[in-house]
């Protein structure tokens, strides 16, 4: 059975954005403590996959037009299997997101 958590968002750390999940209302603290910024985190409607959260996050459209955010999470649909709509636009800037990742 895959883990769900209650709360997902997006966080900056080195320069980089990175998906971020967890079971605490006060998640946001513990990444201010680690030097995280820009952290935009949700509460989600019910317990949620990371898949699931993948699939949420296009539903509402959570990157709201911000390109590295909207890469991110392309990218970790890529590795997780799930496609997002084919948009040769978003696939270059999710395989720019990918190459930093593993840089």
């Amino acid at each position: 059975m895959s883990r769900t958590v209650t709360h997902a968002g997006v966080s900056r750390l080195d320069g980089t954005f990175r998906l971020c999940t967890s079971n605490h209302y006060d998640y946001e603290r513990t990444l201010i403590r680690r030097h995280h910024t820009d952290i935009d985190i949700l509460e989600l409607p019910h317990p949620m996959t990371r898949d699931q959260i993948l699939v949420y996050f296009q539903e509402i459209n959570f990157a709201n037009g911000n390109a590295e955010i909207q890469a991110v999470l392309d990218a970790a649909a890529r590795r997780r299997g799930i496609l997002p709509a084919e948009d040769p636009e978003a696939e270059t800037l999710a395989d720019e997101a990918e190459e930093a990742l593993t840089a």
